[in-house]
């Protein structure tokens, strides 16, 4: 037990700053938060307060990451798989895409990539989210990851297909 020796004066103050009906702590915090640079108490995953529905943490698990992680790279691969299909012939049959493809074909695959990251960034903070009262957002991110799988390997027996 450790005791903490504090003047007069700093605990008349305190008390005052206690007492009155309009502090606010958080606004004596000034523009950046000791926590915002990694100093002091997080909120994990594993704590309570994140397997609440609708409640943010400040520390992701790895597998969580793991999966934006993964899902950025297939969309990667999905779009690489998908330029090299159109120039071997394949026909763009998503008329967005086709659209994207023929005015800034160069682009095609940074705009991808950058959508699908922010996309998996905002599903990851809002994991512990529940849509509807029925799904929650990790499992949105989970199928989407499936999805893409899923359209990497019917690409790639596409390519396949073409070659041989």
């Amino acid at each position: 037990m450790s005791v903490i020796a504090v003047s007069e004066d700093s605990r008349d103050q305190l008390g005052e700053l206690w007492q009155n009906p309009y502090y606010d702590r958080r606004k004596s915090m000034g523009a950046i938060n000791r926590r915002h640079l990694g100093v002091g108490g997080r909120r994990e995953s594993e704590s309570v307060a994140s397997t609440a529905a609708n409640a943010y943490v400040d520390i992701y698990d790895k597998p969580l990451a793991y999966s934006a992680f993964v899902l950025v790279l297939l969309s990667t691969l999905d779009a690489m798989f998908t330029q090299i299909l159109l120039n071997a012939g394949a026909q763009e049959l998503n008329s967005f895409v086709g659209y994207m493809l023929s005015s800034a074909g160069a682009v095609f695959i940074p705009v991808k990539v950058a959508v699908t990251g922010l996309a998996a960034v905002f599903l990851v903070i809002h994991h512990n989210f529940v849509i509807y009262r029925v799904v929650r957002v990790r499992y949105v991110l989970r199928t989407l990851v499936i999805g893409y799988a899923a359209v990497v390997i019917y690409e790639v027996w596409l390519l396949l297909f073409l070659v041989g």
